[in-house]
């Protein structure tokens, strides 16, 4: 039976080891913040695209239809033609609203593109470590 005893001595991938797990754990915190952050934002952007969407419902077909009226009572447009004109308007409106949710959306997730770009640069520091 061999009873030698197996010494460990530090070497750099030891140090090197130690700091990588320093490393995912603060990726992972980085993560956990973003992800926080991101959802704070999403509940607002969830919260007034749904008031959104309920008040468009509700309002913007009744006043598209008062336009349509109005331009045949005061302008003595065609129904047709007026009723044409302010479909053209609630779609300008969809558009714009769409619009403004495409950008709430985006900077939700410009934190995320930042946990990324850290990763990259904590793997590019990873393999010049590792390249010694």
């Amino acid at each position: 039976m061999n009873t030698q005893r197996i010494t460990h001595t530090p070497t750099q991938h030891d140090s090197l080891t130690a700091g990588l797990f320093d490393l995912v754990e603060l990726h992972g915190k980085l993560l956990s913040v973003e992800s926080k952050r991101a959802a704070g934002s999403a509940r607002k952007v969830i919260v007034f695209g749904s008031l959104a969407v309920v008040a468009g419902l509700a309002t913007v077909p009744v006043a598209l239809l008062a336009i349509a009226h109005l331009l045949v009572e005061s302008l003595e447009w065609s129904m047709p033609a007026a009723l044409l004109a302010s479909a053209g308007i609630g779609a300008t409106i969809s558009v714009v609203c769409a619009l403004v949710g495409y950008r709430s959306v985006r900077r939700c997730s410009d934190g995320f593109s930042r946990v990324g770009s850290d990763l990259q640069q904590s793997f590019a520091w990873l393999r010049g470590n590792l390249d010694r």
